[in-house]
């Protein structure tokens, strides 16, 4: 991650440097819960929201499908976290957003398999900060939009 901050400061302008720098804080966000550092992986994973979403910003004509796709991954995974630390509200939220924009997504591409993954986990996920919230029969009905999302690509 150092080198990739190295060159993002060395030309600031390059979507690529800020989009590896995005990517590295993904990955110690995966680093650190395994650790259990919450509020380690809660910071990496705000940070790699918002390089990603400045970059959409910034370079909308350039923006590639997976751009779209890992802001969304990283706001579900925002979401775990703060359900993690407690605050259900916030982690039903940000699970809620990134559910949004992964059926959005799975919608105009249905037969990608990775994607149909995603958007299955990010059900999974809200499911998950649901029955921490104690609302069994919502966790229980996103667990089965999330099979039904994957069941066509087993056929």
């Amino acid at each position: 991650m150092a080198v990739a901050e190295t060159l993002m400061e060395l030309d600031p302008d390059d979507p690529d440097w800020c989009l590896e720098l995005a990517y590295g804080h993904g990955n110690l966000v995966a680093v650190l819960q395994a650790k259990r550092d919450l509020a380690g992986a809660l910071e990496h994973s705000r940070s790699a929201i918002e390089i990603v979403r400045e970059l959409t910003e910034a370079y909308p004509e350039n923006v590639l499908f997976h751009r779209e796709l890992e802001i969304a991954v990283d706001q579900q995974r925002l979401g775990v976290i703060q359900a993690s630390l407690g605050d259900l509200a916030a982690g039903s939220r940000n699970c809620e957003k990134a559910l949004d924009r992964l059926v959005k997504l799975f919608e105009l591409d249905p037969s990608n398999s990775g994607l149909a993954r995603d958007t299955a986990m990010a059900f999974v996920d809200l499911g998950r900060v649901r029955l921490q919230a104690g609302l069994s029969r919502d966790a229980r009905s996103l667990a089965e939009r999330a099979i039904g999302v994957l069941t066509p690509l087993l056929v």
